[in-house]
């Protein structure tokens, strides 16, 4: 069994049962612990800042199971399906007892996942998940929901009217599920949220599904305020729908676009770099306070940040998630699988905007800072 949290995680998690940086290309510092749960954790790319949150909680892991637990910290140094998957194999190949996976392609890595299940290792997916239906869960934000709530923000700053570019990250399963909840959400197809672990969420966490009471008068309001949110889209279009390649440059391009060519009132990125991408295409064309943008994920790049570009007015609104809890959650059920115990499918570590006014915050400090 595992030891207990400490007072002060517990205090931080609020109740929730998450990495020195290691540049690697298919080999890795640690090796297999035959005394311990040896858990291999594979990023997408370990010289991203972005998983500089995830380390942490395998630290903070490390320190409070000390020998009970061995963390194998992997990944590519590029952001690719093809650079990934024989770091999956190398950990398959050293036995380890469960994987934790942000998946590069949602589709890609499922076959090298499934030569780690048909060899007795647990698998559990955060940040990005797979198709694959042998994965033990994931942990992370959910991000058909994270997409609905930026297109509610989208229709508050156009005022329910105005034509709308969505740039897109990729082959991730994060970029087509933000952004088809985002259009579908403005389109009026909407799907009812999955079920997830009671016990997911903490107060950075807004994207949880109502509950229904025995009389079901909570449904019967959500589904007033969803016809009455999709009235309120009539007067809203999605001009394109880009891909930005999860590349800050590349969405540079395509944000100038859809301001030159299609003439957008506001724009959504599904990820940092599109977000920094569109930005930078506003500052450069002086769009300020004519385009309004929405993104996802605090980022702080080659002197620009997300603060910067709150505090000019160029980004409107941005949501954070909590990579902390993906590493530290997602670590913590791959012991508890591993050991025998039943985990949750699906756990929500949730997202939340993040505008001027409240990134000063206790809650979002806290989310940007760890």
């Amino acid at each position: 069994m595992m030891k207990k949290k400490s007072g002060a995680l517990k205090a931080v998690l609020a109740g929730l049962l998450a990495f020195s940086m290691l540049p690697l290309t298919g080999c890795q510092k640690e090796e297999a612990n035959q005394k311990a749960v040896n858990v291999a954790v594979i990023v997408k790319n370990m010289e991203s800042s972005y998983w500089d949150p995830v380390w942490k909680a395998c630290d903070d892991l490390e320190e409070e199971l000390g020998d009970e637990v061995n963390i194998i910290r992997m990944g590519p140094n590029e952001e690719s399906a093809e650079a990934q998957i024989p770091i999956i194999q190398n950990a398959v190949n050293q036995k380890v007892d469960a994987i934790v996976l942000a998946a590069c392609d949602a589709e890609a890595e499922n076959e090298v996942v499934a030569t780690a299940t048909a060899a007795g290792i647990h698998v559990l997916t955060i940040d990005s998940d797979i198709t694959y239906e042998g994965k033990a869960a994931y942990v992370g934000t959910m991000n058909k929901n994270a997409g609905e709530s930026a297109a509610r923000e989208a229709a508050r700053l156009l005022g329910n009217e105005g034509k709308i570019g969505v740039i897109y990250h990729g082959d991730a399963s994060t970029a087509s599920e933000r952004r088809d909840g985002f259009v579908n959400q403005i389109s009026g197809n909407v799907e009812a949220p999955p079920e997830m672990a009671a016990g997911a969420g903490s107060k950075q966490n807004n994207s949880l599904p109502q509950e229904t009471d025995e009389s079901g008068e909570a449904a019967e309001e959500e589904t007033v305020q969803i016809s009455q949110e999709l009235a309120s889209y009539a007067n809203i279009k999605i001009t394109d729908v880009l891909d930005g390649e999860s590349d800050w440059q590349k969405s540079k391009e395509q944000a100038t676009k859809l301001i030159t060519e299609d003439h957008v009132d506001l724009i959504f990125a599904t990820n940092r770099k599109g977000t920094w991408g569109a930005c930078e295409a506003i500052s450069e064309l002086g769009k300020q306070g004519e385009v309004y943008v929405v993104g996802f994920d605090y980022f702080e790049n080659e002197g620009k940040s997300a603060d910067m570009y709150l505090s000019k007015g160029i980004l409107n609104v941005t949501f954070i998630q909590n990579p902390y809890n993906m590493g530290y959650l997602g670590v913590r059920y791959a012991i508890e699988i591993a050991q025998g115990e039943p985990i949750p499918s699906l756990v929500d570590t949730g997202a939340m905007p993040v505008t001027a006014d409240n990134i000063n915050d206790d809650d979002i400090q806290f989310l940007i800072n760890n």
